[in-house]
């Protein structure tokens, strides 16, 4: 039936669907140099704002803002006046830098003109909590400071910290004079500064390779050396170098920006309610100092005529049950100010948000169209998704998403409402650089997204059962942990499958009688059914990536029993088959069941991983597999031990997986909390699948209570899962 309704949308869909030549007309206006580059609270940007809320008006939808089609979004906005960087004493001489080629402003930067000294400070993070101080004893007094936007090798997540507002804040401690960021090989335009975050005295660059690579000079590090190096431990420089800045910008008064807000009311006299919001930012960068205009025509010119004609097809199109809003975002680019300013000041009730779909960028790349989320959504995803023909699913690449966003999905996930983020799959190679324009826009590209979109989105809108749910996040955070059913199922000589509800293991028999033939026969068919189903059990690192992109998966498993009496020949043999984990016998061993130091060197030379009991021989255990080690104990167990033993399991290599129970105690929170943010994994692998989301929302919201942020909640149910599995 629900294939039926799919081909029928794809028959209707003709008579009022998606034209990509209505896309492209709109992506051409507002991408010319005639809307200045859309910088909000400028003439260009209020230029789009007006001329997105005429189309939407001319299409026939409803106002939907505070002031008909508009809803005002107070920032920060400020214009760019003048800007000149001179690196004065190198060995070449002194080398005036060039605006766009080798250096851009920072959108927000204070001003100021001086001459002083350069210092690197490394990543600039600021955290010995964390084993990381890249300022050491940099002298960075009225200098400055460079910072290279990057994550370092560690066991703890640096997310929280490597935003520019928190470098930033370490800088100015530090009595920068000014501070330059190094994120990529060109500067790059347009990355703004929080108004939080102002300084009106205090000049913000970014610089590329060729910039950082003359400062470098002298130091001992090439560009590539220094990066690589600085991930494994702080390196700061003194380079020894002067430059001259002169930066001057000017805060504008009385200026605001604005969302642009219309809705096609649904049919169904309940379902009408619930609200199917369409997204997609309209501003860009502007123009710098020099009077160079950032078109950006992919970013996201290409998104927004997707979604004005988006509007024009559903508005023109059958009446749907739910009702449809369509929102053209400003401030995306000055740190998602218009999508936030529209989450804690809905237009309509946030709780009767169905869902929400945002296009950025959409407009580049091969053809294959990228979805995040989808899971989110949960049943008429997974409907939708199923009943598509095989050959649509080549053109999709899905994602999992884990809370964290960098488009206008964000504030929405972060407030608990499902979203699904579309992109263009492939390369966009002018990414905040001027000749981002629309002459390299792809028509095919824009109908491979624009056509799926509108049928899912007319698929949602007619969709039977209710689906607006909430308005906290703790249904959409408990689908995005990530489980390990360690207890797995025994992998029998049909290789039959039991029904997957989270990573699973695939246990090898425990039985060290077995021929060596039967052990790789049970494997061989395992893998086999796992490929027939389109599961990956290719090893446990594979599932865990695998799973961060929607996709079940098993990992061959087997006791240490199993490998009493085998010669090497025969471990290697089983190793081979794609074995990636291993269950030690708890204690010393001297019960039986325990390896030998040669079997033990095979399986730690092919890289497996030990799954290691929490007893009196954990640590030794540990020092032996290193961050091959994986403690598995229930929460409760583990906060009963001395505090001791509990802190140095928590700074060691090992992962630890430590089971939740419904009634997870104050107590037993406090004892994981200086682990948060390194190697701790929070489980529910015994939990019935049919209860699990509802055991994992009970201890996100016992985590909330226990004053635990949103970040560490994320990290604790799978974020340093899967660090723990790249690192």
């Amino acid at each position: 039936m629900i294939r039926l309704l799919l081909c029928c949308l794809v028959l209707t869909s003709s008579l009022y669907g998606f034209d990509v030549q209505n896309a492209r007309d709109i992506i051409n206006e507002i991408g010319s140099d005639a809307y200045a580059g859309r910088r909000p609270g400028h003439p260009g940007g209020i230029k789009t704002e007006d001329y997105l809320a005429a189309k939407l008006q001319e299409y026939g939808l409803k106002p939907a803002g505070r002031n008909g089609f508009m809803q005002e979004v107070p920032m920060l906005v400020t214009r760019e006046e003048s800007a000149a960087l001179t690196l004065m004493n190198h060995e070449l001489g002194k080398i005036p830098l060039v605006q766009g080629a080798d250096f851009s402003v920072v959108t927000n930067s204070g001003s100021g003109s001086f001459m002083a000294n350069v210092v690197i400070a490394g990543m600039g993070y600021n955290r010995p909590d964390k084993g990381r101080d890249d300022y050491g004893d940099l002298d960075c007094q009225n200098r400055i400071v460079v910072i290279l936007r990057d994550f370092p090798d560690s066991p703890y997540s640096f997310q929280e910290d490597h935003s520019r507002g928190r470098t930033l804040t370490w800088a100015k401690e530090k009595g920068a004079a000014a501070v330059i960021w190094y994120d990529r090989s060109i500067p790059v335009q347009g990355a703004a500064i929080l108004e939080q975050d102002y300084d009106p005295n205090l000049p913000m660059f970014y610089i590329g390779d060729q910039v950082l690579s003359l400062l470098l000079d002298g130091s001992g590090y090439s560009l590539k050396t220094y990066k690589s190096e600085l991930k494994k431990q702080p390196i700061p420089i003194d380079t020894g170098y002067e430059m001259w800045v002169s930066v001057r910008t000017r805060k504008l008064s009385n200026v605001s920006a604005r969302n642009v807000v219309g809705i096609v009311y649904g049919n169904d006299p309940v379902l009408k309610n619930e609200v199917v919001i369409v997204g997609a930012h309209m501003d860009h960068v502007g123009e710098n100092a020099k009077g160079v205009i950032f078109n950006g025509a992919d970013d996201n010119a290409s998104g927004t005529g997707v979604l004005s004609e988006l509007a024009r097809s559903i508005a023109s199109g059958p009446a749907l049950k739910r009702s449809v809003m369509f929102i053209h975002f400003t401030g995306e680019e000055d740190g998602l100010l218009g999508s936030g300013f529209f989450v804690n000041n809905p237009t309509i009730p946030f709780g009767n948000i169905a869902c929400m779909l945002n296009f950025d960028m959409v407009g580049q790349g091969y053809g294959a169209v990228g979805i995040a989320g989808g899971h989110q959504l949960g049943a008429p995803w997974y409907e939708y998704y199923n009943a598509l023909p095989a050959a649509e699913h080549e053109r999709i690449k899905l994602y999992r998403e884990d809370g964290y966003a960098g488009s206008d999905n964000g504030p929405f996930m972060q407030s608990g409402v499902p979203t699904l983020s579309f992109w263009s799959r492939g390369d966009h190679p002018f990414y905040h650089n001027y000749t981002d324009d629309s002459e390299f826009i792809v028509d095919s590209v824009l109908t491979n997204v624009g056509s799926r979109a509108e049928s899912l989105i007319r698929f949602i809108a007619d969709y039977t059962e209710p689906l607006a749910s909430r308005s906290d996040s703790l249904r959409n955070i408990a689908r995005t942990a990530t489980t390990l059913n360690l207890r797995g199922f025994f992998v029998d000589p049909s290789g039959s499958l039991p029904k997957l509800s989270a990573l699973t293991a695939a246990w090898l028999p425990h039985d060290a009688l077995m021929p060596i033939a039967e052990m790789t026969a049970r494997a061989a068919e395992i893998h086999y059914v796992c490929k027939e189903r389109n599961l990956t059990s290719s090893g446990l690192a594979e599932a865990v990536n695998a799973y961060a992109n929607d996709k079940f998966g098993v990992f061959l498993s087997i006791p240490e029993a199993s490998f009493v009496g085998r010669t090497p020949q025969e471990t290697i043999t089983l190793v081979r088959q794609g074995l990636s984990l291993v269950s030690l016998v708890p204690g010393n061993g001297k019960s039986g069941g325990k390896m030998s130091d040669e079997i033990q060197k095979i399986l730690l030379d092919a890289g497996l991983y030990a799954e290691v009991p929490l007893d009196f021989a954990a640590p030794a255990r540990i020092s032996t597999w290193k961050d091959h080690a994986i403690v598995t104990a229930r929460l409760a167990d583990f906060a009963d031990i001395p505090e001791e033993i509990r802190e140095s399991l928590l700074t060691s290599e090992a992962l630890l997986v430590l089971e939740v129970e419904p009634d997870m105690t104050s107590e037993q929170i406090e004892s994981i909390r200086s682990g948060r943010q390194r190697r701790v994994h929070l489980n529910f692998g015994n939990a019935y699948p049919e209860l699990r989301e509802n055991e994992i929302k009970s201890a996100i919201r016992k985590l909330y209570e226990a004053e635990m942020s949103r970040d560490d909640i994320l990290l604790l149910s799978g974020g340093n899962l899967r660090r723990f599995f790249k690192s």
